[in-house]
């Protein structure tokens, strides 16, 4: 079975072959060979290990391969064994290396430039992405103290709203009571215990009655007249004040508060109310 061997061309592995050839003949079995330079048969076919350097006349510095074909002992046989050695040039082969190195460079200081962009620019976004989140935290922050404040405000007003036993009672309805009393004088027939009240009908002086009261924290009417003593007007306020909290409950006192408002505000609600009240079949 024929082999083939290929390897890089070393003369000293050409001499080797020449060796065996040799070695063959002496044997008494001489084996044929031929030898080729590139495409051109530079030793014909033979026994003779003699001829074997022949092929060096036709090696140059453009050869490319030097190709030995050894047969049997018989001329006529077909079957050999290759044996090729492929020849580089040691220039060229320096400045293929040169080339493929400085390729190499470029590619590598190449890789290198485009790692450092990626890099600075990974670290610039990361900058970026830290400085949108302390804005972020900030105003974060800032929102929750605004919400904070917020319920803190709502809170307290809740409390100032709903919270009636806080309140001074008193100034409340004295000031409610002395404004639906100058309104609507005629409410003292009806209500008897309003009559003990005619004396703040002087707007002017309730008026200012009502800022010192508010001011001072207390729950009685300043304003005294000749026909009714204050001691008498005072009794009266109590009397009223105790029987609002005995008959209404926080929630309804609250509602009784807010319809007095709305009336001082609003005086075309009193004909309103009133026709309700006594108007209706159902409360008389």
């Amino acid at each position: 079975m024929s082999s083939i061997t290929t390897e890089k061309y070393d003369p000293v592995k050409l001499e080797r072959l020449k060796y065996f050839l040799e070695a063959s003949a002496e044997r008494g079995k001489p084996k044929y060979f031929e030898i080729f330079v590139d495409n051109l048969k530079a030793v014909d076919k033979n026994n003779d290990p003699g001829c074997f350097d022949d092929y060096t006349m036709y090696l140059n510095e453009d050869s490319k391969i030097v190709k030995v074909l050894i047969y049997t002992t018989t001329e006529s046989c077909p079957r050999n064994d290759k044996f090729i050695y492929n020849i580089v040039n040691e220039t060229e082969e320096k400045k293929k290396s040169q080339a493929q190195n400085q390729e190499l460079n470029g590619i590598e200081l190449q890789t290198r430039i485009d790692s450092a962009i990626t890099t600075e620019r990974e670290r610039n976004q990361n900058e970026q992405l830290k400085k949108e989140l302390e804005t972020v935290k900030a105003e974060l922050v800032q929102a929750e103290e605004y919400i904070e404040s917020l319920e803190e405000d709502l809170t307290a007003e809740r409390t100032k709203k709903h919270s009636w036993k806080e309140l001074n009672l008193g100034n409340v309805a004295s000031i409610a009571i002395e404004e639906v009393v100058k309104r609507n004088p005629g409410w003292m027939k009806k209500v008897p215990l309003l009559s003990a009240l005619s004396g703040l009908a002087d707007a002017e002086s309730s008026l200012k009655d009502r800022t010192e009261t508010a001011e001072n924290g207390q729950a009685s009417f300043k304003k005294k007249t000749a026909e009714q003593p204050s001691g008498e007007t005072n009794e009266a306020q109590v009397e009223f004040f105790r029987q609002l909290e005995e008959t209404f409950s926080e929630q309804q006192l609250q509602k009784v508060m807010e319809i007095n408002t709305a009336m001082l505000q609003h005086d075309s609600l009193v004909d309103t109310i009133h026709e309700l009240i006594y108007d209706n079949p159902e409360n008389k």
